[in-house]
């Protein structure tokens, strides 16, 4: 899976820029922007009202100024990467599911029969959040996508799932997919060509989840098994207790294992 995420504080400052045009773009419009600064303790983001660095010295630098504590008290990091450039405070989004999903060998399959396919991909997600789930946040991410879904259910992303596998990926040939979700909080903001982007440690822990996977596997983290196996509209056979299983940075991630009729597979 190829993301810009590696943990959160990256996320907070590489999801903004998006490549050089982004870069240039952010670089030209950096007086409308204001600094944001996120606190851990707090999982959310503050507006600077402090010593703020002009964004050209920010890029220069290894450290920001440690200027204080958060408004309720945390006290600050010194880390550069905790703060981020942007019009407005990113939204944050809590009680909510990501989804996402990732096409297994992507670059090792015919290429122009893998660029149809993801562009069938990407305008069946969008086809789906316009018809039925209109608050749903989608970002196409090369070889595949991420979708957060606000709301406080996780049957809603495994709906998703099956609408999309069931409707279109089964049709498609040489898409072989992995899929993960979470539950927990995400942020979400508009980039410099007003799309709406998402980032935040549910959404990295989500493609770390996915990565487990291998020929059409759903895999849950506990939060999001815990809240599937409380909703009515779900089988609680279809879930499946893996363990644990670590990515590549060593963090323990409990998994679950979700096979329906129509989506997901053994997990051997």
């Amino acid at each position: 899976m190829r993301t810009h995420f590696s943990n959160t504080r990256n996320a907070v400052i590489l999801g903004s820029p998006q490549g050089r045009k982004g870069m240039e773009k952010q670089m030209t419009n950096s007086k409308n922007l204001k600094q944001f600064y996120y606190c851990l303790k707090c999982e959310d983001f503050y507006e600077e009202r402090g010593i703020v660095l002009p964004f050209k010295t920010y890029l220069s630098t290894k450290l920001a100024e440690n200027i204080g504590d958060c408004p309720k008290g945390h006290a600050r990091s010194i880390n550069k990467e905790d703060v981020v450039y942007l019009p407005e405070k990113p939204t944050k989004r809590t009680n909510s599911s990501i989804v996402c999903l990732d096409i297994k060998d992507f670059s090792e399959k015919d290429q122009v029969s893998q660029f149809n396919n993801i562009s069938i991909l990407h305008a069946a997600c969008l086809s789906i959040r316009s018809e039925r789930f209109e608050n749903v946040i989608y970002k196409g991410t090369g070889d595949g996508f991420v979708v957060g879904l606000p709301s406080n259910d996780v049957s809603k992303a495994i709906q998703f799932c099956e609408q999309l596998i069931g409707e279109y990926l089964k049709n498609i040939d040489f898409i072989t997919y992995r899929i993960g979700i979470d539950y927990g909080v995400f942020f979400s903001y508009l980039d410099f060509n007003d799309r709406e982007d998402l980032f935040g440690q549910t959404v990295i822990d989500a493609f770390r989840i996915a990565d487990f996977g291998n020929n059409n596997h759903i895999l849950l983290s506990k939060k999001s098994a815990d809240n599937l196996m409380e909703s009515e509209d779900v089988k609680k056979d279809n879930l499946t207790k893996l363990g644990w299983c670590f990515d590549k940075h060593r963090k323990a991630h409990k998994v679950y294992n979700y096979k329906s009729e129509s989506i997901g597979a053994e997990f051997a």
